[in-house]
């Protein structure tokens, strides 16, 4: 389990342990229980944390409840006895625990990176709890076959296999971003982020993918691999929003495209030169299209 520092975060935020079905001991989070426009719920890929959402954390706290966790095995979470229960049907029975201990009732989803097959996992049980979604760089399965022949796509499932070793590496990167910046520069050629990411924004981020249990996730990210929701897509009735990077080398911008095309009366938003970390890069243009299909579509009021 990997622990995080306790700095201040930009919002009061309380730190809560459940118990999942299975036993597994889960870590989440959560800002106020008195909300005056609902609650959001934070559906993360699983490489990242709250620390992600920060400039969300500040625009939306004031109006809304928001909640998140960490999936099983990552960060605060217990590793599970049973290594076959880190599939993404167990992450979303996960969610729903959490909501049921956190007493929250119908819910908005916004989802990142594969966080989005959970999200719909979730929805394909639980319609009746998703007053909307809202899905940011999103797959809805399979994604290591989909991405089959189209070049820097397929490095997300190189790198699945290439990350149980590099532990030591991957912190010894991370100590070098304040002395050495090219390390950034160099992610920035790769474009695995966009050339707008700044190295305040890009190190806490990769802080907290350097001390995640590797093996634990690398087992996780398989289980993403195999995982499909495809046929969740043409059941959704709830608002929905999608977001896609143009420069996404890990979840195309065409997964979200198909996504948008299967689902009713869905709203499709792609950033032209964005990557895989649109929350993180592009908070404030983010923010102010989420309040905008919040008001519209989700509360029925003119933004």
């Amino acid at each position: 389990m990997s622990h995080r520092s306790h700095e201040p975060f930009v919002c009061p935020l309380e730190h809560h342990l459940v118990d999942a079905e299975d036993g597994t001991v889960l870590s989440w989070q959560q800002t106020g229980d008195d909300p005056l426009d609902g609650c959001l719920v934070i559906v993360n890929g699983p490489g990242a944390d709250y620390r992600a959402w920060r400039g969300f954390y500040e625009e939306f706290h004031d109006r809304y409840r928001i909640i998140t966790w960490d999936y099983r095995g990552l960060f605060d979470s217990a590793v599970p006895a049973d290594p076959e229960s880190l599939t993404v049907e167990w992450h979303a029975s996960d969610l729903a625990r959490v909501l049921v201990r956190a007493g929250a009732g119908r819910v908005i989803l916004v989802s990142w990176s594969l966080g989005t097959q959970v999200a719909l996992e979730f929805y394909r049980s639980n319609a009746d709890r998703v007053q909307a979604m809202i899905a940011v760089n999103g797959s809805y399965g399979r994604p290591f076959e989909r991405s089959t022949g189209l070049g820097p796509s397929s490095r997300l499932s190189r790198l699945a296999g290439w990350l149980p070793h590099q532990s030591e590496r991957l912190e010894r990167w991370v100590g070098l971003l304040d002395s050495r910046p090219e390390v950034l520069a160099v992610a920035k050629f790769a474009q695995v982020v966009s050339p707008v990411l700044s190295a305040d924004q890009f190190k806490p981020l990769a802080y907290a993918f350097s001390r995640l249990n590797m093996a634990i996730y690398q087992r996780i990210i398989h289980c993403f691999g195999v995982h499909d929701a495809v046929g969740v897509l043409p059941t959704i009735q709830c608002p929905t929003l999608f977001f896609a990077g143009r420069r996404d080398p890990l979840m195309p911008s065409r997964y979200s495209e198909t996504m948008a095309r299967i689902v009713l009366r869905s709203e499709l938003l792609i950033v032209p030169i964005a990557s895989h970390y649109i929350p993180v890069e592009f908070a404030e243009y983010l923010n102010l299209r989420i309040r905008a299909f919040l008001e519209e579509r989700v509360h029925g009021r003119r933004f």
